[in-house]
């Protein structure tokens, strides 16, 4: 899509693409759902650490698999046609906030906070979420972790500060292995994309 074609050249100009996707074939893959590619090419980045800490006797960085989340995320919105207007960015006028993705919809932003496990890092996505609603109130702010337990576990947290009439900034949770139709589904119905 060439309105995300800067961020592919970001991207592919980053360790973690040199180390890992220039080689992985992502940008070949058979793309059939946003789920089955996910499983795909995570199933194959975990392959990829598990060598890399054979080889070298120590796990690899611990950033790298946040940003390979990224850079599978990235791809899933280009294939499904889905317009970023920012990845990985300072925001103007939104001070100390730098979301992993904002996509603008017809009526509705998307704020995705993308996180590999959340343990206390839940409360980073709320506080960013709550800054960046201050100045566009009409978003939604969705997290997505590959960690199930802790993502059930935030789900329950935002249903319970809902019925407790309080509430957190996030809007949605989503797991990734299991959910990532569902996640790109919202973005399309709610944003209105085709």
């Amino acid at each position: 899509m060439k309105h995300n074609e800067k961020y592919l050249l970001a991207i592919k100009g980053g360790k973690v693409w040199n180390d890992f996707f220039s080689s992985s074939g992502i940008e070949n893959s058979v793309y059939t759902s946003p789920q089955k590619f996910f499983n795909e090419i995570w199933s194959q980045f975990l392959d990829y650490e598990n060598q890399y800490e054979k080889k070298y006797g120590k796990k690899i960085n611990n950033s790298f698999p946040g940003r390979a989340l990224e850079i599978i995320t990235f791809f899933i919105l280009d294939y499904e046609k889905i317009p970023i207007d920012s990845m990985d960015e300072e925001i103007e006028g939104v001070p100390f906030v730098k979301p992993d993705f904002i996509i603008k919809g017809k009526n509705i932003d998307f704020f995705l906070s993308s996180k590999t496990s959340l343990r206390e890092r839940w409360k980073q996505a709320d506080w960013e979420s709550i800054k960046y609603k201050n100045t566009f109130p009409n978003t939604l702010c969705y997290v997505f972790t590959n960690h199930e337990t802790e993502g059930e576990s935030l789900k329950k947290k935002i249903h319970l500060m809902k019925e407790a009439n309080d509430r957190l900034d996030i809007d949605k949770v989503f797991i990734t292995h299991l959910e990532f139709d569902e996640l790109i589904n919202d973005i399309k119905i709610e944003g209105k994309f085709k």
